[in-house]
């Protein structure tokens, strides 16, 4: 039997802090779209890139002037899944909790700010993961509209009383 380490969303999602944000969408469809955020992240190779000197010449003859094309295209998905979140406080906390798997620290003076604080960064991540949620295509269950027919009933036209009489 083996053990695995939660990350930091799945412990959010088990707190009940995804539960904020767009009401169509759930917390399983904002965890899932931190995973695959995450995911393109490392596809990308992003986490180890270093800056490459193409001039230098290379004693393996390898120069690594081109990456492969499964990288540059996991790089271009993630670059454009993080454009879909175009709020900085959004997607500072999307990129804390999902790729770097960080606690966000809140600095407490008052229970009633930091209670405060811990809310609105509940909104913030919500409404980042919704909105990648959407970019990484969420079906949203509308519901369906039915028509509905009244039968027609013939009414008696009464007299009432504020009516005059002549």
């Amino acid at each position: 039997m083996s053990y695995r380490k939660l990350c930091q969303l799945e412990k959010y999602k088990l707190k009940g802090w995804l539960d904020f944000g767009d009401k169509r969408i759930n917390s399983l469809d904002r965890l899932q779209a931190g995973k695959r955020l995450w995911m393109d992240f490392m596809k990308s190779g992003l986490w180890t890139s270093k800056a490459i000197n193409l001039d230098a010449v290379r004693v393996d003859g390898g120069n690594m002037k081109e990456i492969p094309e499964s990288v540059a295209l996991a790089r271009q998905k993630f670059n454009q899944a993080m454009l879909a979140v175009p709020e900085y406080a959004e997607w500072y906390l999307v990129r804390e909790i999902v790729l770097y798997d960080h606690k966000v620290f809140i600095k407490k003076t008052t229970s009633a700010q930091y209670n405060h604080e811990i809310e609105m960064m509940k909104e913030d991540l919500c409404r980042g993961l919704d909105k990648l949620a959407y970019h990484y295509g969420v079906t949203v269950y509308k519901p369906k509209i039915v028509s509905y027919t009244c039968p027609e009933a013939e009414f008696v036209e009464t007299k009432r009383r504020y009516e005059i009489e002549l």
